[in-house]
């Protein structure tokens, strides 16, 4: 089937017994309808385990094309990342969904074909693999990243996959990844087992999402079936019922996304670095959508020696490989509960432990702990330089004001699809003068802030402005077009705020926020219709 954008109808013959659980091979049918109306019928089958089949088919006869069909289906896309920074540097073991069997194969990153890497050397003497995790993603450039978090938390003893779903299998689902896509990866999970005997996951992280409609259901036993999103729902509720528990990105811009909204799912948000490295306190960046399932950090993450993006996609991950450690010592821990899923610092352990809510269980994990120190600036000189030059702002900081109307990035991408992968401050680490003396990292006269590692924005997004948020006041940065484009380009290592120091007290939570367009001509301020924001938690030394 060629590469279209489909229009998708609802089901014209949904097996009406079908209920999530049901040992019977049932059919589960959608019309995929080709805006062109083309004469050949052409079938697209998704094999779902025990769950059912479903069968997307172009069934529309020729001058029979009727766009206003009641129902019609449209599922959402996922903004998928763009190539904004060097991928990391990782070929992970692949679920080929063509054939169902697990094998590591080479998957080039770059959109040219060829990412420079050498290919894997040959494997020693492999370890017992007695468990499984499934990462599911927006392709390998995004995933790669993921799996290696996972991968470095679980140990040596669970295997950790992808499942990308940008795979060129499923085009006929639409050439944007959307709920079919997803709906597709979590069939092939259950195909995997049901039909071909593989090894159960024990977890399945999902470290995406997107935005949440009205229509999409929160729980799996009272949705519309003829809805893909429903499906999905309904797919991952069988697999719990098989002993898979389901992880999920809740978004950063405060918003909740699916499908880390559903029930069955449990949400992992960025956790207030600086406020639990200084006061002990726990609660969410102000990025955070409100009542996660768990708060984990996302920001200043070293993964080997490169430098994550900031985001609840790596709080996710995080999330995944510590439940599965934990799991492979009590099989009964369930990450959807009702307290919330928080690191903790077991002192008489010496080490950093998973809690639910204040229960902690006592489990060490020693890359945990090696992550924990990098957030609190014990090795950021082994994930990122030191600034080496910079630019001053030259000013002390002006009066606050209001945030811009700008609209938010999940309601950016909802229309535009791309997303930035890069942040024009990753990690962001703040330093002042009198670092460590009193009153925490900003407690000097000025202020820097560690560029050194940020890669350039997405070919065609220019900075328009940036501020500095400290918990709900944002400071604007009068920077000069030249410095705006030198961080768009990432060609500052270090910039300098004569005088913003004392704005960055241990506890509190600054953010680097900043504004995007895509058009030069585009004054944010008159048409903030046409620009967007995004930001990055800054991190705070501990003292």
């Amino acid at each position: 089937m060629s590469k279209l954008n489909h229009r998708l109808l609802p089901a014209l013959a949904l097996v009406p017994a079908l209920l999530a659980g049901s040992a019977a091979n049932a059919e589960i049918e959608w019309s995929l309808v080709d805006p062109t109306c083309a004469a050949e019928a052409t079938d697209f089958t998704i094999p779902c385990g025990d769950y059912g089949t479903f069968t997307f088919g172009t069934t529309v006869p020729p001058g029979a094309c009727d766009a206003a069909a009641a129902g019609q289906e449209n599922p959402s896309s996922y903004p998928k990342p763009l190539r904004g920074r060097q991928p990391f540097p990782v070929v992970p073991k692949r679920l080929d969904m063509k054939v169902y069997s697990m094998t590591p194969t080479q998957h080039p990153f770059g959109d040219d074909g060829d990412d420079g890497a050498e290919p894997e050397p040959e494997p020693g003497p492999a370890p017992r693999i007695t468990r499984r995790v499934v990462a599911i993603d927006y392709d390998d450039g995004h995933g790669a990243s993921v799996v290696k978090l996972i991968g470095d938390i679980v140990g040596s003893q669970t295997e950790v996959l992808l499942a990308a779903m940008d795979d060129e299998e499923l085009d006929p689902l639409g050439t944007e990844v959307n709920d079919f896509h997803l709906l597709a990866r979590l069939c092939s999970v259950a195909e995997s087992v049901d039909a071909d005997g593989q090894l159960l996951p024990t977890v399945v992280n999902m470290s995406f999402g997107r935005t949440y409609e009205t229509r999409d259901p929160g729980t799996p036993t009272a949705c519309d079936v003829n809805q893909a999103a429903c499906q999905v729902a309904k797919v991952i509720q069988y697999l719990r019922g098989m002993g898979v528990d389901f992880i999920a990105a809740a978004g950063n811009h405060q918003i909740t996304l699916f499908p880390a909204a559903l029930e069955n799912v449990a949400s992992a948000g960025m956790l207030n670095n600086n406020r639990y490295f200084s006061e002990k306190q726990l609660g969410g960046a102000w990025e955070t959508p409100a009542g996660p399932n768990a708060l984990i950090p996302g920001n200043g993450l070293c993964i080997g020696d490169w430098p994550a993006p900031a985001g609840s996609s790596y709080s996710a991950a995080m999330l995944t490989g510590w439940m599965a450690f934990l799991q492979e010592h009590d099989p009964r821990i369930d990450p959807i509960s009702r307290d919330t899923w928080v690191p903790w610092e077991h002192e008489a352990l010496q080490c950093t432990v998973l809690s639910e809510g204040r229960r902690p269980y006592k489990l060490c994990n020693a890359e945990i702990d090696r992550l924990f120190d990098g957030l609190s600036g014990g090795n950021s000189t082994g994930c990122w330089a030191s600034g080496r030059s910079g630019s001053s702002q030259g000013t002390p900081p002006p009066d606050p004001e209001e945030q811009p109307e700008t609209p938010s990035l999940v309601t950016y991408s909802s229309e535009t699809h791309p997303t930035p992968e890069s942040d024009p401050c990753v990690p962001c680490e703040a330093s002042g003068n009198g670092s460590g003396q009193g009153g925490g990292a900003g407690s000097g006269n000025d202020m820097s802030l560690n560029l050194s590692q940020s890669a350039p924005l997405p070919q065609g997004q220019i900075l328009d402005s940036v501020m500095l948020r400290v918990d709900q006041q944002f400071y604007p940065l009068a920077l000069p077009p030249q410095v705006l484009q030198d961080i768009r380009d990432a060609a500052i290592n270090e910039l300098v705020l004569p005088g913003w120091g004392p704005l960055l007290k241990v506890g509190t939570q600054p953010s680097f926020w900043y504004q995007v367009k895509t058009d030069p001509q585009v004054d944010c301020a008159l048409s903030p219709w046409a620009c967007f924001w995004s930001s990055t938690p800054i991190t705070i030394p501990a003292p």
